[in-house]
């Protein structure tokens, strides 16, 4: 897949990117952030991230991001990438709109 075909109209939203960078990362590149489609699992045989591997990953996006996630939210969130994509936008979002400062 490449950056173009993400979306209908070719545009490739930053924290999209952003954040398969940081999934692709978080598995030491057995993933390449390319590969990562919005319906791949987080979980098992998807990218395979561990029970451990999740909680290093929440923290990391919490740091890349400046936000915080609730655990239940986020382990709510593993179904899918796009899953994950829209809980991190959402959090982004009610922090625009509270005024609370964030990374993105």
């Amino acid at each position: 897949m490449n950056e173009s075909a993400l979306h209908e109209n070719g545009e490739v939203p930053d924290l999209e990117v952003r954040l398969r960078r940081l999934m692709a990362d978080q598995t030491g590149g057995a993933v390449s952030w390319n590969e990562i489609e919005l319906d791949t699992p987080i979980l098992g045989r998807g990218i395979g991230l561990s029970s451990l591997d999740t909680v290093s990953f929440m923290i990391r996006i919490e740091n890349e991001f400046d936000l915080f996630l609730e655990a239940e939210e986020f382990a709510q969130s593993l179904e899918s990438f796009g899953s994950l994509l829209e809980a991190v936008r959402r959090k982004i979002e009610a922090a625009a709109t509270t005024g609370e400062s964030h990374a993105f």
